[in-house]
């Protein structure tokens, strides 16, 4: 079998020294695959997308994308490999315009060749609303919309890759219909997805794989159907809904 596009073996990382969040972690991200991440409050799903980005220095561990070892790269070296990621908070710059906010995902890029222009326009196919509010200040913009203003900056960097921290938070149904749209929409163009979210049985019923993190370590694993269907993960992480 070919390796997946994001492999993590082993992942041990924390923000404090001797004291761990994860310990031992491993999962993958295929292309054109959404995979879910979720459990409960303090679990460390946050910090399995902090610890790819490069924001955080694992104490031991791999993590690779395509192949490629990650750990030690700088943040716009992650970038530029391929990976994008979308915060949970302080998602857009508001005090900038939409068209500013969609161009600053291109000062990590420098001298790639990915073409702008194509990239601009395939944006604005995903979000009509966008190429409307060109010269809106972010910040007025509504939860929603701001979240399609951080999911376009994210997609024009051109990534292979697409991480989300909790990307239904505050968004009304209206809008998270959108969002599952989207996010399906680019699974089937190939795209590889990670998220993590509060929204436990939102979250399993839109991916194609989930892990169910607990205390740092990787508790349950499988389909999202699978994971939705397991009376263990229903009763402990699903029912009352996991919280981040």
């Amino acid at each position: 079998m070919s390796e997946a596009l994001l492999q993590i073996e082993d992942l041990h990382v924390g923000y404090i020294p001797e004291v761990p969040v994860l310990e031992g972690v491993e999962l993958t991200v295929d292309s054109g695959e959404i995979v879910a991440i979720v459990g409960p409050n303090g679990a460390g799903k946050s910090t399995v997308l902090r610890a790819v980005m490069g924001l955080l220095h694992p104490w031991r561990g791999q993590i690779r994308l395509g192949g490629t070892e990650m750990i030690g790269m700088r943040v716009h070296d992650v970038v530029r490999s391929g990976i994008s990621f979308v915060p949970q908070s302080e998602i857009v710059f508001p005090y900038m315009t939409v068209e500013e906010n969609l161009e600053m995902a291109w000062f990590a890029l420098n001298d790639t060749d990915i073409d702008k222009e194509t990239r601009r326009r395939e944006v604005y196919k995903l979000f009509p609303l966008l190429e409307d509010r060109l010269k809106q200040h972010a910040g007025s913009m509504s939860g929603g919309e701001q979240q399609m203003v951080a999911l376009g900056r994210a997609l024009m960097t051109s990534p292979r890759l697409l991480l989300l921290d909790e990307p239904s938070l505050g968004l009304s149904p209206r809008f998270l219909g959108i969002l599952l749209d989207t996010l399906d929409e680019l699974r089937q163009r190939g795209l590889g997805i990670g998220m993590v979210e509060q929204n436990a049985a939102m979250a399993l019923d839109a991916a194609d794989r989930g892990y169910v993190l607990d205390m740092g370590e990787v508790r349950f694993t499988g389909t999202g159907e699978e994971l939705l269907a397991s009376s263990d993960v229903r009763r402990l992480y699903v029912g009352g809904g996991a919280t981040q």
